[in-house]
C-alpha cells in the first residue's frame, strides 16, 4: 500500500497535479516570455501581440482535463464582466491538435476568449510550465502578476482586480 501511495504521489508531481505552476524565477514582476502559438485556423501568432497593452488572463489548458473543465466554468461567470474593463482572456491548449480542440469546442459560445494552440508543448516547456491547468495574469505592461490555479470565482476575481 505504501508503494502504491508513493507511486501515485510521484505521478501526480511528475504530471504537475493541480497546476503547480512555473518555476519561482518566472513569476511575479518579471516580463512574460515571448510565446509563438497558432490560432485554431492555423495562423502563427505571438501571444504578446494578442495581449499587448492590456491586462490579460492566460489559461494554459486542455479539453480533456477535469480541473480544466472546472476552471472553464469559473471563467464563464467572469469573462463578460472583466472583458468590459479591457481584460483579454486567452486559452492556450497545450499538447492538443487543432482538430481535437475544434471538436471539443463545438457548441461552445465564442465568448470573448482568444483560443490558441501549443500543439507540441514547445512554448509550455519554454516557460517551464509544470502543470495543467495553469492561470497566468499579466498587467498592461506584460509583467506577470499571478501564476496559479484559482478554482473559484472569488479567487480569480481577486487576482484580476489586482492588475486593474
Amino acid at each position: 500500500m505504501k508503494r502504491f501511495i508513493l507511486v501515485c504521489t510521484g505521478l501526480a508531481l511528475a504530471l504537475g497535479a493541480h497546476g503547480s505552476g512555473l518555476e519561482a524565477a518566472q513569476v511575479c514582476g518579471k516580463q512574460f516570455e515571448e510565446l509563438v502559438l497558432h490560432t485554431l485556423e492555423g495562423q502563427r501568432t505571438a501571444l504578446q501581440e494578442v495581449i499587448r497593452g492590456k491586462p490579460a488572463v492566460i489559461n494554459f489548458t486542455t479539453t480533456w482535463c477535469l480541473d480544466c473543465k472546472k476552471l472553464e466554468k469559473v471563467f464563464g461567470s467572469i469573462i463578460s464582466r472583466y472583458s468590459k474593463q479591457g481584460v483579454v482572456f486567452c486559452f492556450v491548449y497545450v499538447g492538443q491538435k487543432k482538430d481535437q480542440v475544434a471538436e471539443a469546442l463545438k457548441g461552445h459560445p465564442q465568448d470573448g476568449i482568444v483560443r490558441l494552440l501549443d500543439e507540441k508543448r514547445k512554448e509550455a516547456r519554454k516557460i517551464k510550465l509544470s502543470g495543467i491547468p495553469q492561470v497566468i495574469i499579466t498587467d498592461a505592461a506584460g509583467r506577470m502578476r499571478y501564476s496559479g490555479l484559482p478554482l473559484e470565482d472569488n479567487a480569480l476575481s481577486a487576482e484580476i482586480d489586482k492588475v486593474l
